[in-house]
């Protein structure tokens, strides 16, 4: 049996934890905790593609409780989606973020980066829900707020992993700039 997880987030997920990768995608992985790290500091949130991307964001109790429900329930070689089935632009998630955090700073409209081609996206419920009995039950607002409240908390472990990557983020923004001269 196969889960296939949509946009999971939540707390605990720390950004620049690892070593470097190479590119500025060690420190900001993941859309929502840059985003809710970005907000939190009243920064511009990124929207390549000017956040017309659409997402199935799934908080992670409801992707323990979708995992439970495919152990249990489950049919071995049978894959299930584990998601909300509802589909949010990346630029209306931003403004959640923006406006439960208190960041009056608006979002930077970006265009589309060349290779991304993932356009609008959200997982379908249907089997998830007939089969394993499982819906995902936890609303934006309040994953969110949950995770923002996380991401409070825990600031100066997060700063500790982000600023282990502060050199080569530097070097790699400056090799980006002299590229483009």
């Amino acid at each position: 049996m196969k889960a296939r997880f949509q946009n999971v987030y939540g707390p605990g997920e720390i950004l620049g934890a690892g070593a470097w990768r190479g590119t500025p995608a060690t420190v900001w992985r993941n859309v929502t905790p840059t985003f809710i790290w970005k907000a939190l500091h009243q920064h511009a949130l990124p929207l390549e593609n000017e956040g017309r991307t659409g997402r199935d964001f799934i908080f992670v109790d409801d992707i323990c409780r979708g995992l439970i429900a495919c152990a249990l329930n489950g049919r071995v070689g049978e894959a299930y989606n584990l998601a909300t089935g509802t589909e949010i632009l990346v630029r209306e998630w931003a403004e959640l973020i923006n406006e439960l955090t208190g960041n009056a700073t608006p979002v930077d409209l970006l265009p589309a980066r060349s290779w991304d081609a993932s356009g609008r996206r959200f997982g379908s419920t249907d089997k998830s829900q007939n089969e394993l009995g499982f819906s995902a039950t936890v609303a934006y607002r309040d994953g969110l707020t949950e995770t923002i409240a996380w991401t409070k908390r825990n600031q100066s472990l997060i700063e500790r992993n982000i600023d282990k990557h502060r050199s080569q983020l530097a070097a790699y923004e400056a090799a980006q700039a002299s590229n483009r001269i």
